[in-house]
């Protein structure tokens, strides 16, 4: 279980997230939402103990986040950051297998275990056969889907993903949100995921969290927070919400201003 208790987090000169309290059982996907600037990669930053907080307290299982040394922490949360900019050209397995540094001992090289791993998290994000190309020579959504078989080599309870499907195109980030929620029914995994695609985050992930100005304003089952109330005072856009026939998914159109768009 994640617990987060009067979180106060930001950037030096730049206060983000005020008063910031939830909490993730363990097996939750949810997904954060929210305009630009709104305090999401903050969150997670915090999340990972990568920033740490100016005020309160990040707990997971019982154990604060700060006291959890960092090879600790690497084995409870797995991560999938923005940034997918990789400068040299190391094989993609290469690139997966990094994710099972965690679990080496400093003087141990990778053992078949690790193999194991390694290929399982490529099967799974259809990634084997760019195992052999330079990571650095591959687009946006292929990198991306390596950085999430990283992820999954780690093999740790809880994933933490920052918009990590944005370059992807509409099949493979389909194909990986059903990889996700594979995961949280069958393995039990704790999943976080920041994206901007809310109607993405409507059909699967059962929570959604809305931040706005660094402060949570709606938490809840996505079907009860899809509101157009809360739609606009989010992204100060007036939204439509309709139910999708057969698959009970709520889902979202947000209505252009179009007043001299044409002049």
């Amino acid at each position: 279980m994640i617990r987060v208790s009067h979180l106060y987090c930001g950037y030096p000169g730049r206060p983000v997230l005020r008063d910031v309290n939830l909490q993730v059982e363990a097996g939750e996907f949810v997904g954060i939402l929210g305009p630009n600037g709104s305090g999401k990669t903050t969150l997670l930053l915090a999340l990972t103990g990568i920033l740490r907080p100016e005020k309160g307290t990040i707990t997971i299982d019982g154990h604060r986040l700060e006291d959890l040394p960092s090879r600790d922490r690497a084995r409870r949360i797995a991560v999938v950051s923005q940034d997918t900019q990789v400068r040299f050209p190391y094989p993609c397995a290469d690139v997966v297998a990094m994710g099972r540094y965690p679990h080496q001992g400093r003087w141990r090289g990778p053992t078949l275990r690790d193999a194991r791993a390694v290929r399982r998290a490529m099967e799974l994000t259809r990634t084997l056969d760019l195992a052999q190309r330079p990571v650095s020579d591959i687009s946006g959504g292929e990198r991306q889907r390596v950085l999430v078989a990283k992820a999954l080599a780690q093999d740790a309870p809880v994933l933490l993903l920052d918009e990590a499907t944005s370059a992807m195109d509409v099949h493979w980030k389909l194909q990986t949100f059903r990889l996700l929620a594979h995961l949280q029914r069958k393995e039990h995994k704790t999943i976080l995921a920041v994206l901007h695609d809310v109607n993405l985050a409507a059909v699967f992930c059962p929570r959604l969290i809305f931040l706005k100005d660094g402060a949570v304003v709606a938490d809840g089952p996505a079907r009860e927070v899809l509101t157009p109330a809360t739609l606009e005072r989010v992204y100060d856009s007036p939204a439509v919400v309709y139910d999708v026939p057969g698959n009970g998914a709520r889902q979202v159109f947000f209505v252009p201003d179009t007043e001299g768009a044409h002049r």
